[in-house]
């Protein structure tokens, strides 16, 4: 088995402990993977806005075979059981009724405690449903708190 010394920490690992690298001689990042795994992470903390727009940025570059694979990983459904949901849903979020004004695909609503899939939501809807930790007593609240409020508010003045 072949070996190569890592550049960062200097241990000797097989060549299948370093990423591909076609820039590389022998085909191999100079890293190991730990290492360039230790200083992805560091990258990541120190600059999180560039790392989350990169990401994004990778995301929309995805195919949807890609994401498909990332759903059937993270919540057990195929590519045609996705498909299937949102062609039932006519392409819209199950709670605005809306299509996902970000451009994105709906996401995948699933239930924390089960693991069960719900539906397919709007990032917003979805995003709210987290922020209010799938709590239906909490949505009453907020409910309750939109309709009282109607009676109070001001009409808006210039300053």
């Amino acid at each position: 088995m072949k070996k190569k010394v890592c550049s960062n920490c200097g241990a000797s690992k097989p060549l299948t402990d370093f990423y591909k690298e076609s820039r590389v001689k022998d085909g191999r990042a100079r890293r190991c993977k730990q290492c360039h795994g230790e200083a992805t992470k560091k990258y990541r903390e120190k600059n999180p806005e560039i790392y989350r727009k990169a990401s994004l940025k990778h995301w929309h570059a995805m195919d949807d075979s890609k994401k498909h694979e990332r759903w059937i990983k993270r919540y057990g459904i195929t590519s045609f059981e996705y498909k299937e949901m949102f062609k039932k849903q006519g392409g819209l979020c199950q709670i605005c009724n809306k299509t996902c004004n970000s451009g994105r695909l709906l996401s995948v609503d699933h239930c924390h405690a089960t693991g069960k899939v719900r539906g397919l939501l709007c990032k917003k809807c979805n995003t709210a449903l987290g922020m209010l930790e799938d709590n239906i007593s909490y949505f009453e609240n907020a409910i309750m708190y939109l309709k009282n409020c109607e009676e109070w508010i001001l009409p808006s003045k210039p300053l």
